[in-house]
């Protein structure tokens, strides 16, 4: 559902009646362009467990970092990179 900001102003409690009771997520929108989601709560027995979400994150992200190739090594400046004109 989507309902835009001036409407959830003024509809507030259908919308979050309706989010709860059907578990869908509603968009609000800005001129057009969505800005946030009225999601429904869930219960403690559903939420995420942060610390495996984060252990999992690192490891992904130790593959990730090696898998990458090493950086090749900047080029030396030559003289004329140097050289700057005075006036």
């Amino acid at each position: 559902m989507k309902i835009g900001i001036r409407d959830l102003k003024n509809k507030a409690t259908q919308v979050v009646r309706e989010v709860r009771e059907t578990g869908q997520t509603a968009e609000i929108t800005y001129r057009g362009q969505v800005v946030a989601w009225l999601t429904p709560a869930t219960d403690s027995a559903n939420t995420v467990d942060y610390k495996t979400a984060w252990k999992t994150l690192d490891k992904v992200a130790a593959d990730i970092g090696r898998a990458s190739k090493p950086r090749r090594k900047p080029a030396k400046q030559s003289r004329a990179a140097g050289w700057r004109r005075e006036l």
